[in-house]
């Protein structure tokens, strides 16, 4: 199976999901390559694609490329597109679930779930993280993840970028009492597998709750047709429409 997302091949995120090695994931570098990508895997292989969009509402240039990649592939079993606002957000949504938001700066902890359930993300101009009126709802996720992700470790406390945090790089076994994270023996694996089943859906082999298989059978589809219905109203009328219009996201 074939996993791909329009982030850089290089940035943090990316280096962790790759030690899932059973997955080949694919990193496009940006939205506007993501349909030669997916064409050069389907013509060399008869593997199953999941492809990961940048969607926000706010951002009418990421919903045009949503909706050209599903009217091309609309029909076909082998490739199914999810929209996502960002990998940041999925980031985002490990760190809270862990409860490490409150570790890491427990000021956040309100900014992170209003972020992430509620998409308020303007009334927050107080804290380190500068809120600009031109700034979309994806921007302000990679904001406040850039903002937290660099304190997950205390070894991070000379790190310059967000390239050296050692969340990304290493396995978490140290046992120093300091440690603000608390996450001993939390592997490599076991962090790019909790990102993973961050994502809104996704594709393995066995089957839970979130999880699919493939082919999708039509009850799947409507369970995530449903979901992602309910999640982009949600966020149009919290955040906006960047056209004005009403939603016009298609869910397959």
């Amino acid at each position: 199976m074939y996993v791909v997302f329009e982030d850089n091949d290089d940035v943090p995120t990316s280096r962790l999901l790759k030690n899932i090695d059973n997955i080949n994931f694919v990193f496009t570098n940006s939205n506007k390559s993501i349909g030669k990508y997916i064409s050069k895997i389907y013509q060399t292989t008869d593997e199953f694609i999941v492809v990961y969009i940048d969607v926000v509402t706010d951002r009418e240039e990421t919903k045009k490329i949503y909706n050209r990649l599903v009217d091309l592939y609309e029909n076909d079993e082998r490739v199914i597109i999810f929209p996502i606002p960002c990998i940041e957000c999925a980031m985002l949504h490990l760190l809270y679930n862990l409860d490490l938001i409150k570790k890491l700066n427990k000021n956040y902890i309100s900014v992170v779930r209003d972020l992430l359930y509620d998409f308020k993300f303007q009334g927050y101009s107080n804290y380190n993280i500068k809120y600009d009126d031109t700034d979309s709802l994806e921007i302000y996720y990679k904001k406040v993840y850039k903002e937290l992700i660099v304190k997950t470790c205390m070894y991070n406390i000379t790190a310059i970028n967000i390239q050296k945090v050692r969340f990304f790089e290493t396995d978490c076994s140290c046992d120093y009492s300091y440690c603000k994270t608390r996450l001993f023996n939390l592997s490599l694996l076991d962090k790019a597998v909790l990102l993973y089943k961050s994502l809104p859906f996704y594709i393995v082999v066995e089957k839970d709750e979130k999880v699919f298989k493939s082919p999708l059978n039509s009850e799947d589809c409507i369970c995530i047709f449903n979901f992602y219905k309910s999640f982009y109203e949600k966020m149009m009328h919290v955040v906006g429409n960047a056209d004005g219009t009403l939603l016009d996201l298609r869910f397959w």
